[in-house]
């Protein structure tokens, strides 16, 4: 079972005034998803199936970790990153994945979507966790599309 109301990409971003790194949650309508911990020379992205056992409750099952290098590259925003498909692109080199590990772990919580406030005070759909997964707990809608080319390894790793 899952809660569709959880569909789209979300990031914590917009909620931590000067934060050096962000995270950005997305959960894809066929159960599958990823979390990236993102700063300016590297990003750390975990890909993992969801499910909505019951009302409020959620679980993930990780079943890959990878890492990107971005030092050499530029690290603008995770939806205006460069394409990965090659070695270099129109803005200098791309990310290069420097570790792929396949796992098996499990992380559940409970779970809210609400309003809430960004740092500039305008109003935002946030979800909550109980506790953190990697490094947040807190995030604001920013897409309900999400497609898997905003997985920033999916071309450099291939789900499958």
């Amino acid at each position: 079972m899952r809660d569709d109301g959880l569909v789209g990409r979300w990031s914590s971003a917009s909620l931590e005034l000067g934060a050096m790194e962000a995270g950005t949650i997305g959960f894809r309508p066929d159960g599958t998803g990823w979390y990236e911990l993102a700063n300016v020379h590297s990003s750390s992205v975990d890909r993992f199936g969801w499910s909505t056992p019951g009302p409020g409750r959620l679980r993930l099952r990780v079943l890959r970790s990878l890492e990107l290098d971005w030092s050499g590259a530029p690290a603008p925003a995770p939806r205006t990153r460069p394409d990965p498909a090659g070695p270099h692109g129109p803005l200098g080199p791309r990310p290069q994945l420097s570790s792929d590990e396949r796992l098996d772990s499990a992380w559940e919580s409970s779970y809210r979507v609400g309003t809430g406030l960004d740092v500039a005070g305008a109003a935002v759909t946030v979800l909550v966790f109980d506790r953190p997964f990697g490094f947040d707990a807190r995030f604001a809608l920013v897409s309900r599309d999400v497609t898997p080319g905003d997985d920033p390894t999916e071309r450099l790793a291939p789900r499958g």
